[in-house]
């Protein structure tokens, strides 16, 4: 049974201008653990999500870029072939060519 994101209007309502925006967006959501912030996004967008990864708590820039390869592998493991991402501007170069 398909649940609804019930509230949050204003959450809801960024999302849809970040959607409906002729620019590129970036849509940070960020606070308090087990408020239902990945919840929200995954049931509001589910339609729009081709790629998602959740940050690791408490870990270091390498911990987070070897995450970020490992999803990326998960989607598209014949494009995905090293096993090391040097900096951010090549993790999202990588996620552009998927």
């Amino acid at each position: 049974m398909k649940q609804i994101v019930i509230g949050r209007y204003r959450e809801k309502q960024l999302m849809d201008d970040a959607l409906n925006s002729e620019r590129s967006e970036l849509l940070a959501v960020y606070g308090r653990r087990r408020i239902g912030k990945t919840y929200l996004i995954r049931e509001y967008l589910a339609k729009y999500i081709i790629f998602s990864v959740t940050g690791l708590s408490s870990d270091n820039r390498d911990a987070q870029l070897k995450n970020f390869m490992l999803k990326l592998q998960e989607i598209n493991p014949k494009k995905i072939t090293n096993n090391k991402i040097k900096d951010w501007i090549e993790a999202f170069y990588l996620l552009k060519i998927i």
